[in-house]
């Protein structure tokens, strides 16, 4: 029998769970509690699948899961209580009436050797590309004639870089196509949305991000 107990997660453990997440994975999965609280305003998220794991009164572990069709995605930090963690996860799951669950981890992560011996195969994986940019600025893009190269403007463009994303990945592995108010969710009422930093290609009223 498991020694945690699982409840959904409140306003007041965000703090405790960014600092699971950051324990648990260092820079890959560095957040703070405000990130974590603005969840509650996320209209896409289900808050019965924002999970607390407690031992004694105390935030030991957290996941969520994002339930699509015979899947489920989860998302662990429960370090010190990964097994139990899983346990719980893979509970939730089932309840969920998924057939099948995937969960993220680190390359190199204790957790992928976990997931291994639980019967999980490697399915994915993505990777973070990064460059060095020196001090001084890179030469200004070449842009073809017929094609303009403007900031975003909100929430004009909206409608049509919603649409176009969802076109660009609809080949994409595992991809599932999501009502624009879930993308708004995540990203034009995300806390870190500055259209000042999103640019758009425009040619002939079609809208290319980049």
């Amino acid at each position: 029998m498991s020694s945690l107990q699982r409840r959904q997660l409140a306003p007041a453990d965000a703090d405790a769970v960014a600092a699971l997440f950051v324990s648990a994975f260092g820079d890959a999965r560095r957040m703070d509690g405000d990130e974590i609280r603005e969840w509650f305003d996320n209209q896409a998220l289900q808050p019965e699948n924002l999970v607390v794991l407690e031992h004694d009164g105390d935030v030991v572990g957290y996941f969520d899961v994002w339930h699509e069709g015979e899947t489920a995605d989860v998302d662990l930090a429960a370090p010190g209580f990964w097994d139990e963690g899983l346990d719980h996860a893979e509970e939730h799951v089932r309840e969920l009436g998924a057939g099948r669950a995937r969960v993220f981890f680190v390359e190199g992560h204790e957790l992928g050797d976990l997931v291994t011996a639980r019967g999980y195969r490697k399915v994915r994986s993505s990777w973070t590309m990064e460059i060095e940019l020196g001090v001084e600025a890179p030469a200004a893009p070449v842009v073809p004639d017929g094609i303009e190269l403007r900031v975003y403007r909100h929430p004009d463009d909206e409608q049509r870089v919603y649409e176009l994303v969802m076109d660009s990945f609809a080949d994409h592995w595992g991809f599932h196509a999501i009502p624009i108010e879930d993308w708004r969710e995540f990203n034009t009422k995300n806390r870190f949305f500055d259209p000042d930093l999103w640019l758009v290609l425009e040619c002939i009223g079609l809208c290319l991000v980049t």
